[in-house]
């Protein structure tokens, strides 16, 4: 494999333990965690709107309030 600037490399020094979590939804079956589609884009076009018209805040407040979901260390 060629490197590219686009592509980060992982190399692996010693052999590691690796846990992976795969989510499977039955056909017809909705997500309860997924956005739906027009919510999304309607999030994106405000957003847009917004930045267009100067409603903006500095990034070092974007998540000042916000009680985000830490993951857990295995």
């Amino acid at each position: 494999m060629e490197n590219s600037p686009s592509i980060a490399l992982l190399e692996v020094t010693k052999p590691q333990r690796v846990r992976v979590i795969v989510l499977m939804i039955e056909e017809g079956e909705e997500d309860p965690d997924e956005t739906p589609t027009e919510i999304a884009i309607e999030g994106i076009r405000q957003g847009l709107r917004e930045a267009l018209t100067g409603q903006i805040m500095p990034f070092s407040q974007m998540w000042e309030g916000i009680d985000a979901e830490l993951s857990p260390k295995f």
